[in-house]
């Protein structure tokens, strides 16, 4: 969802003030603590931390998975956190893709499969969903093993398949947690490229949580980081 008052020079993000508080019988857990920023389009955003700093929490308030306990998140001139649960849904369909560190593959359907899920739920037609699906396979170089289930492909190839299901609607936010997490370095380099390519490709912004310096910094345009639930450090870089 696009809204008429964005224009192509805003910024496609904007945190004002965003804080999440998880309540607890003994105590609040607090997550993210006021955190305010802009992530304009087509940067490439790498998030470190410690675990528990707050980087997964901050992606599932993008992706519109959790809702900020105060503050607003403002994408393309919506305010997500005041959306409705079907208005969230409708989000992520048209707007973000996710890829996980675990692949999140469903075992008995092909790559195929497995890419056009999101679109059956949608209810898209089944001519459209599987063009879009093989199309997306091919961009990730895996259009010769589209018939192939998860257990036929390696490490690396499944979460190809992983992104080619979180590219295949072409979304303009594009949110990584730590995709590289279960894969040998010249993997994770060949899924960082892809990251890279379709960014730059479609001016997409893609936010990827990592625990590699290097990797980052190969990465990313801009690198934020955060500690105990505080924005500690924002710093623009060169990337690729």
């Amino acid at each position: 969802m696009i809204s008429s008052d964005a224009t192509s020079d805003d910024p496609l993000i904007r945190l004002n003030h965003v804080s999440r508080v998880y309540p607890r019988k003994s105590v609040s857990v607090i997550a993210l603590r006021d955190i305010s920023l802009t992530i304009q389009r087509g940067q490439r955003v790498a998030m470190l931390g410690r675990s528990g700093s707050g980087k997964s929490t901050l992606l599932n308030l993008l992706s519109g998975i959790d809702r900020p306990t105060s503050g607003s998140i403002i994408v393309d001139g919506d305010d997500i956190a005041a959306h409705s649960s079907d208005q969230l849904a409708r989000y992520r369909m048209s707007s973000v893709g996710v890829v996980f560190q675990a692949f999140h593959l469903i075992p008995t359907l092909t790559a195929t499969k497995n890419v056009e899920l999101p679109f059956v739920f949608a209810g898209t037609p089944r001519k459209q969903r599987l063009a879009s699906a093989m199309s997306a396979l091919e961009a990730v170089g895996l259009a010769n093993r589209a018939s192939h289930r998860p257990s036929e492909l390696s490490g690396g190839e499944q979460q190809r398949v992983a992104l080619a299901r979180a590219l295949s609607h072409q979304p303009k936010l594009l949110l990584a947690d730590e995709p590289t997490g279960n894969l040998d370095s010249t993997t994770a380099s060949d899924i960082i490229q892809h990251l890279v390519d379709y960014s730059n490709t479609r001016n997409a912004t893609v936010v990827l949580v990592t625990h590699d310096e290097k990797l980052a910094s190969d990465f990313a345009t801009r690198t934020i980081r955060l500690h105990d639930g505080h924005l500690i450090d924002d710093t623009m870089g060169a990337g690729q």
